[in-house]
């Protein structure tokens, strides 16, 4: 029997306009009122989670920031793994040849060590790349009114991110080279203790190796008394792996990148079809009917 749902965002409960549909809010509020854990599995920080789930009128617990932090549906931290300031060093040593706007994220939000005409220009870069036809008024339209510049914690250089009291849980940046990524991201593997994937082809994310997903809900899930039978994953990424490599029952949305597909126990509806709503109202009904039965 399903008890808990953990659901990854971006490209996988958020449809292409990156918003929750109808469908895939009717399912989570089904869920709920049958008596099963609803839980966000996501990259991102507490901060825009919590301005989609009060958008939608959602309480629920998050996964955030690949794993690094756990927050019950009050926002309250349970679990925190941050980065060490030594991996932090060697991580930037190897992004700073490329000269690319690092993210670091905390639990208050994302700490940068640029300026905000480099922050301007790695937004503009990031939706030049990821929605190439958007006019140059639109891309500046999108950043002033999500207050991209803004939503950041400015530091004067890495010394005096590290010597303040900050806990660093994430580094994310963006390459627009895919191919260049892949060999950034082979090269962070070689630091010791450190978990890297990509969201997306342009992204690198950087974490503890015990700050994953499918780590940190395997916990969870023990503290709580639950069975890894007992829960159902939902992704599109490799920031996803871990999910689909620790839970049996792995869903994959049909955009999803081809190796976490391979992953799955099964691959559904895409995620601009309600494919998580979808499936979590057939669980729903068949779980009903078995009960029945």
């Amino acid at each position: 029997m399903i008890k808990l749902i953990a659901s990854d965002m971006d490209g996988t409960l958020l449809n292409n306009n990156h918003k929750i549909s109808e469908k895939n809010l009717q399912a989570i509020k089904a869920a709920q009122e049958a008596g099963l854990t609803f839980m966000i599995a996501t990259g991102r920080g507490y901060r825009s989670v919590k301005d989609l789930l009060d958008k939608n009128g959602i309480k629920c617990s998050c996964i955030l920031m690949n794993g690094s932090e756990i927050r019950d549906e009050d926002g309250n931290i349970l679990t925190q793994i941050q980065l060490s300031k030594e991996k932090i060093r060697k991580v930037v040593d190897i992004l700073a040849p490329y000269n690319i706007v690092i993210n670091f994220m905390t639990a208050a939000g994302s700490a940068v060590i640029n300026t905000k005409e480099e922050i301007t220009n790695d937004w503009v870069e990031r939706l030049s790349y990821h929605s190439p036809n958007l006019t140059v008024e639109e891309r500046e339209n999108i950043i002033k009114k999500f207050h991209l510049l803004e939503d950041k914690i400015y530091i004067n250089g890495l010394e005096e991110l590290l010597s303040s009291d900050m806990v660093i849980n994430k580094i994310e940046a963006f390459y627009g080279d895919s191919q260049e990524v892949l060999k950034i991201n082979e090269t962070l593997r070689q630091i010791e203790g450190l978990a890297v994937a990509s969201a997306t082809e342009t992204s690198i994310e950087v974490t503890d190796i015990k700050a994953q997903k499918g780590i940190i809900l395997e916990e969870y899930i023990k503290q709580i008394g639950l069975k890894k039978e007992e829960v159902i994953v939902f992704g599109d990424s490799f920031n996803d792996e871990s999910l689909f490599d620790l839970f049996p029952y792995s869903f994959a949305t049909a955009n999803a990148m081809d190796g976490i597909k391979e992953k799955a126990y099964r691959v559904i509806e895409s995620n601009h079809d309600d494919g998580v709503g979808k499936t979590i109202l057939e669980l729903l009904e068949k779980q009903k009917t078995e009960i029945v039965d």
